[in-house]
């Protein structure tokens, strides 16, 4: 049976856990027979910098870079960045994103919009795009640091990837004293995906 092709592009800054959601959902689609390609680009993580992994599965990939407007899910960590990576999204892709912003000196274009400015910019480029209260999903969690495996649940929806190997992925990933709690996240996310959605 043929695997149909997925781009996926993460993105947000140094300390959200990016790289690490994009590697398990690397490994997931690898586990279930995909040829899988991935690049990461890295910014200085320490300063907020951006961070950028490109992850492309199907029946045969030949590159790892994703091709621009041919994106079919941005998972965007942080809104400034969702915002900027909003235009490489398809024709009816998806934009899942959080509407945290992360302080940050760098100067670019989004940096002096406000948040409403930066989800329009999202909504334009992406009218189906999936806000995420990044406040009830901290509030639902009472872990800021999971909130990157709670995202990862989320995006777990849009595939028909059997569960127990995201579940597998994650405990091979997390150090084991965290183990729990981050699954308990990625199950929180794949079962509260309607709760916690921005209101318009």
């Amino acid at each position: 049976m043929s695997k149909k092709a997925v781009n996926l592009l993460f993105t947000g800054v140094g300390g959200q856990g990016v790289l690490l959601i994009s590697e398990i959902a690397a490994r997931v689609f690898l586990k279930s027979g995909y040829d899988v390609k991935t690049s990461a680009l890295h910014g200085i993580a320490q300063r907020g910098g951006t961070i950028l992994s490109h992850v492309r599965a199907g029946e045969r990939i030949y590159s790892p870079l994703i091709p621009y407007g041919t994106v079919d899910i941005v998972v965007g960590m942080e809104l400034s960045e969702a915002a900027r990576q909003a235009w490489k999204i398809k024709k009816g892709g998806l934009i899942l994103y959080t509407d945290r912003q992360v302080p940050s000196s760098r100067q670019n274009r989004t940096t002096c919009y406000s948040s409403m400015s930066l989800k329009n910019i999202i909504r334009e480029k992406c009218p189906k795009a999936v806000g995420i209260s990044y406040e009830e999903s901290v509030k639902l969690l009472k872990d800021e640091k999971t909130l990157n495996l709670f995202i990862l649940g989320m995006l777990s929806n849009y595939f028909s990837l059997r569960r127990e190997y995201w579940i597998e992925i994650i405990e091979q990933s997390i150090p084991f004293h965290m183990k729990k709690k981050n699954v308990i996240a990625f199950e929180a996310g794949n079962k509260n995906f309607n709760d916690i959605k921005i209101r318009k």
